[in-house]
């Protein structure tokens, strides 16, 4: 179902999250300003079928970490939910487990939906919806 190498095409959030820039559902535009639209677009997640989680950005956009808190873990699906249990040999990094709830994957594009009680934005509960795409 997830094996494979994606790449994000779209973060939005309901509700908007308030930032300086005004309300915004948009979040992966947000994410482009931070670091940049290439990085972001170049960035690769790959789920092996061994079950090991990857996160692959170039070399050249070291400001990814900004965005993406983990670069290795393994992963599992149960249910609708895909769990990443980032390894925790990433100093600075965080580490832990990740909880994507759900999962569905049509063709060659996956979703996830995250929940966040109170949001980096702005301190407030989101549902946080991830579109991927297949790229082999």
């Amino acid at each position: 179902m997830v094996t494979g190498s994606w790449q994000i095409t779209s973060i939005t959030a309901s509700p908007a999250v308030t930032t300086s820039l005004g309300d915004v559902t948009d979040v992966l535009s947000i994410y482009q300003q931070v670091v940049s639209p290439t990085c972001i677009a170049e960035t690769q997640l790959t789920f092996s079928a061994d079950k090991r989680a990857t996160r692959l950005s170039p070399t050249s956009c070291s400001s990814a970490d900004k965005v993406f808190s983990w670069k290795a873990g393994t992963w599992t699906v149960k249910r609708n939910e895909l769990v990443l249990t980032i390894d925790n040999d990433q100093p600075g990094k965080y580490f832990g487990t990740l909880t994507y709830t759900d999962v569905s994957v049509d063709g060659n594009t996956m979703t996830w939906k995250n929940r966040i009680d109170a949001g980096d934005f702005d301190n407030k509960p989101h549902v946080f919806t991830i579109k991927l795409t297949r790229i082999r």
